[in-house]
């Protein structure tokens, strides 16, 4: 009798692990990658770069390498606050940075030698060009879905917004991905996400 139950709650506590792995990979992430130089163009290891998310006020902190290189995987989406530090040099911040889901964007930095007390602050939006990954993909705007008719409501008639995707809804392709029975690559949706 004991036996079972213990039998049962490991089973129950494995279902439930089981079920909850997925549920964190649908966050949508993105990362942040760059090259930090001083005026003549060499490299600054050892700065420190902190990403600040405007919305949550949650912070990641790096340090560059020996070629003054850094990397930031995994950052949740939204707007960022980037900062370069490092002792000797006027501190560097880059406003206004929005990360969507899936991309990887560049934000290099090139630091001054400080004679006092000095910090430069550059305002702007990231890249409109990736060119890191060569993945098919975009993003629909809320302003879009509020303002575009849905036939019953229906989200995969948005897909056909996103640059590279042709086809109706439920046989929607990447590219040349279509399939003309309604099922791209195998995917009972039809929706082939890449090229």
């Amino acid at each position: 009798m004991f036996s079972s139950r213990v039998s049962f709650a490991f089973a129950l506590l494995c279902v439930v692990g089981a079920l909850s792995s997925p549920a964190s990979a649908q966050v949508g992430m993105a990362e942040l990658r760059g090259t930090i130089l001083d005026e003549s163009g060499g490299a600054l290891p050892g700065a420190t770069v902190t990403a600040v998310h405007v919305e949550t006020g949650t912070t990641r902190t790096v340090v560059t390498s020996q070629t003054g290189t850094y990397l930031m995987p995994a950052l949740p989406i939204g707007a960022y606050r980037v900062t370069f530090e490092l002792g000797g040099f006027a501190t560097f911040v880059h406003e206004g940075l929005r990360l969507g889901v899936g991309e990887s964007v560049t934000v290099n930095a090139a630091m001054k030698v400080a004679a006092l007390e000095e910090s430069v602050t550059v305002v702007g939006e990231s890249p409109l060009v990736e060119t890191t990954k060569s993945d098919l993909a975009g993003r629909v705007q809320q302003s879009q879905i509020e303002a575009l008719p849905l036939s019953g409501r229906n989200w995969l008639e948005l897909v056909s917004l996103v640059p590279g995707a042709r086809g109706n809804p439920g046989q929607i392709g990447a590219g040349g991905a279509q399939s003309a029975g309604g099922s791209a690559g195998g995917n009972p949706n039809g929706i082939a996400l890449k090229a």
